[in-house]
């Protein structure tokens, strides 16, 4: 066999590898994404904890909109509430005015407090209440039903302006932080989704390039097989095969590059 011959066999041979070379092939752009996907999975548990302790936190908030489409914070809101409920209060009880007692007994809430037949452990709700049905006298006449709520929701309410009042420093804490991670990790997604796009291209580059290296070839040795048969004469049922064969894998590898293709 002349090397003209030989050197068409071979480059043949070759060309019949190389399509699903070019789908095979790793890349500098597998490893970035690797990476990226190790990161994205990080940020992902990251930002669930941070949400759902977020939406936690945000249930205990008395923050609302007000009818003028304002926001009001957690603070005043609790103040508003306490407020309202102390000024309905009033006209339940006769022996104190529980607006202007509230000052106080945020204090006995906090601290706990101790004096003649009672106790108040610091922000035990019970034990405030119990001091509160034997301190507060109802005035004659008033509904007990209504009362007794008005003194539950009194104390509730006390309650949340000690233990609530920095809950919009902590929920835009935590919210900063959830926007923060957020970010990043959307960041992260659209550079991941970047290199895949860049490798698919890359893969249809090559693909490209190697198929028309193909085509080529089976040109090149058809053309010989026409021109030349004596001189292929001796090779030529293997040439017909490897064309055959190399023929079939272009179709694929064309499919192949169509799916690439689509999903651009």
């Amino acid at each position: 066999m002349n090397r003209k011959l030989k050197v068409l066999s071979l480059s043949l041979s070759l060309s019949l590898l190389a399509p699903s070379v070019a789908l095979a092939a790793d890349s500098a752009l597998d490893v970035k994404i690797n990476g990226l996907d190790k990161e994205i999975s990080e940020l992902q548990a990251q930002y669930d904890a941070l949400i759902k302790t977020y939406r936690d936190i945000d249930k205990s908030s008395k923050a609302y909109v007000n009818k003028d489409g304002k926001y009001v914070p957690n603070k005043k809101a609790i103040e508003e509430h306490l407020f309202k409920v102390a000024s309905e209060l009033d006209g339940y009880v006769s022996n104190v005015t529980p607006s202007l007692e509230q000052a106080m007994l945020r204090v006995y809430f906090l601290n706990g407090a101790q004096g003649d037949g009672f106790v108040i452990r610091p922000k035990n709700a019970n034990d405030f209440y119990n001091y509160l049905k034997g301190y507060f006298v109802m005035k004659e006449g008033k509904d007990s039903a209504r009362y007794d709520a008005l003194l539950i929701e009194y104390v509730n309410a006390i309650s949340d302006s000690v233990v609530l009042p920095e809950l919009d420093s902590a929920t835009d804490t935590i919210y900063e932080e959830v926007k923060e991670t957020r970010e990043k990790l959307d960041r992260a997604k659209s550079l991941r989704k970047y290199y895949k796009r860049e490798k698919k291209k890359d893969i249809i580059d090559r693909l490209e390039k190697a198929i028309k290296r193909s085509e080529l070839t089976v040109r090149s040795c058809k053309q010989l097989m026409k021109y030349s048969p004596k001189t292929i004469a001796p090779v030529r049922g293997k040439l017909e095969n490897m064309v055959k064969e190399q023929e079939a894998l272009i179709i694929r590898s064309k499919r192949a590059l169509n799916k690439y293709i689509n999903q651009l």
